[in-house]
């Protein structure tokens, strides 16, 4: 059997494009790696386009959007259609509203079906020139038979169309695309939205947000922020940091004359540290070795292996006057304590995702 429609509906009027907005229908990109980046990209883009106009209201990013639509698809389906319907029409120029309709009037679809019990979808949608969706619509219904004949009823072809997203064109190739909003307290808010080529599709719900911008990076490391309440472009600030780190629990010492180290304890518990001494030198030499805990407890025996190496030997130490080969090279020293003077304290299992140890 086949059902066939004619979009000619009273509904289909130039007011149908100020509905409300429904939900994004593109995908979503995923944010750079990390979470709410609270800085830009210090590197500025000079080849993007340096304001966006549009987005400072719902009204104007649909106006925005109207302008740039050159094309309608039209299509019909069902469960047990055997063949779907489909129809687009296309144009050159700039379009009202109401010649878009009028344009619309004229699609015509048909399709097959085996089952005429079933919920029939018409959809049409508005999009730009690369084909990109700006204003879609749809209706749902079952096929009545007039006639002899199996058809819709003129309200199938009752489409509004509502307005979807803004496709937005940056004159350079996009990494990513996000809305950032600052909340009550201060906090900066991650919303991803989809980009693709040089283009981003801007969400008409967030179109005149205050204290928001759409941060967008480019392929080449640059990035832009632009305010979302007046389109503008946000100035950026580079921030520099210089590093002086040091590593928990090593000791690291060069050509030392003597190794003298202390371990805190606390009722005997604490963390053994790891001696790491470097002789700059061609030949070994002997120095004095002492290490005790801040509760007065040395080791009993100091385990030692050289940077490349991957076997460990030990050296049995007494209550004092220690003396310990240092060769050259890098050595790594980590000393044994009596389970009775020092014990490290008891981990929980970890998977090492904390970064700590």
């Amino acid at each position: 059997m086949k059902i066939a429609i004619i979009i000619l509906a009273s509904a289909l009027t130039a007011n149908a494009f100020a509905q409300a907005t429904p939900p994004q229908t593109r995908p979503t990109t995923t944010a750079p790696t990390g979470t709410t980046p609270a800085l830009i990209n210090t590197a500025t883009s000079t080849t993007a386009v340096q304001e966006l106009p549009m987005i400072v209201s719902r009204s104007i990013l649909r106006t925005y959007a109207i302008n740039q639509a050159s094309e309608l698809n039209a299509g019909l389906g069902a469960q047990g259609i055997i063949s779907s319907g489909y129809s687009y029409k296309t144009w050159t120029s700039q379009k009202t509203t109401d010649e878009i309709v009028a344009i619309a009037k004229t699609l015509s679809i048909s399709a097959d079906t085996i089952d005429t019990t079933q919920t029939v979808w018409v959809y049409c949608s508005v999009n730009n020139a690369d084909g990109d969706e700006l204003f879609s619509g749809s209706t749902s219904t079952t096929p009545a038979q007039v006639g002899g004949k199996w058809v819709l009823p003129a309200s199938a072809g009752n489409i509004i169309f509502n307005f979807d997203q803004a496709s937005i064109k940056l004159g350079q190739d996009v990494s990513y695309a996000a809305i950032v909003k600052k909340d009550d307290q201060g906090n900066l808010n991650w919303y991803p939205i989809y980009s693709t080529g040089q283009k981003i599709f801007f969400p008409p719900q967030s179109a005149g947000l205050q204290n928001a911008y759409v941060q967008v990076g480019f392929t080449d490391g640059s990035a832009i922020a632009y305010a979302i309440s007046n389109g503008k472009r946000l100035a950026q600030t580079t921030l520099m940091a210089t590093f002086n780190p040091t590593f928990a629990d090593v000791v690291s010492l060069k050509n030392p004359a003597s190794i003298n180290v202390s371990v805190k304890s606390t009722s005997g518990v604490g963390v053994v540290p790891t001696i790491e001494v470097t002789n700059t030198g061609t030949t070994s030499y002997n120095t004095s070795l002492d290490i005790v805990t801040t509760e007065g407890k040395r080791p009993i025996r100091v385990w030692m292996k050289s940077q490349a190496g991957t076997v460990w030997s030990s050296q049995a130490l007494a209550a004092s006057g220690n003396s310990i080969p240092i060769p050259a090279g890098v050595t790594y020293f980590v000393p044994e304590w009596s389970p009775t003077d020092f014990t490290e304290s008891p981990q929980p299992v970890s998977n090492g995702s904390s970064g700590k140890g």
